[in-house]
């Protein structure tokens, strides 16, 4: 499968950590020093409730928005953490994605110390939640995008995506980043609760 090789090819990593504040309040937690990852200003996220069931990260009516309403499969060869895979390839429009509660990086701070192995490293931010785009190969042009968001310390939600290409390629297709962002979005409403 596709999305096998790309998540094969991509770097390891991680997330940042906030601690509630005396008014309740996060608190940004501040990154290890020298990594260069920005503080998760925001409540940490418990993705322990989805350890065991990684797929339901994604709720159906989320599904329905992001994957044509394809049921995911629990994705056992992930090396990063709890892994849950959607093949939405034969959908128009399709695509190949896995979310991972990545536990295996070091958070963001471990992902930041590992960027020079990138050839593609850029932050960015799902909601109000760091994030990064980091890929060891530039193939987003080719429908590929890896985003990592910080929700605890040292875990991060990972989005691998790629889109299919061929005659019947989305016309995102040069541009999938976006995509793993709404996905990542949709997670992270899971996480608060109001998936």
């Amino acid at each position: 499968m596709v999305l096998a090789g790309v998540v094969g090819a991509v770097l390891l990593t991680g997330c940042g950590p906030s601690n509630p504040g005396p008014t309740g309040t996060a608190q940004p937690t501040s990154s290890r020093a020298g990594s260069g990852a920005p503080p998760l200003a925001q409540p940490e996220l418990d993705t322990g409730r989805f350890k065991g069931s990684p797929c339901g990260l994604l709720t159906a009516g989320q599904s329905a928005q992001v994957a044509s309403g394809v049921v995911g499969e629990v994705w056992p060869e992930s090396i990063l953490g709890p892994s849950c895979q959607w093949d939405a390839g034969s959908k128009p429009g399709g695509l190949y994605f896995s979310v991972t509660i990545n536990t295996k990086s070091g958070g963001l701070d471990g992902i930041y110390e590992m960027r020079s192995g990138a050839r593609v490293f850029e932050s960015t931010q799902v909601g109000a939640y760091p994030a990064v785009v980091t890929m060891p190969e530039d193939l987003r042009d080719r429908g590929q995008c890896v985003l990592e968001t910080a929700v605890a310390k040292a875990v991060t939600i990972r989005v691998d995506l790629t889109l299919n290409g061929g005659t019947h390629k989305p016309a995102d297709y040069a541009t999938p980043c976006p995509r793993a962002v709404k996905i990542s979005e949709l997670v992270l409403e899971t996480l608060k609760g109001g998936g």
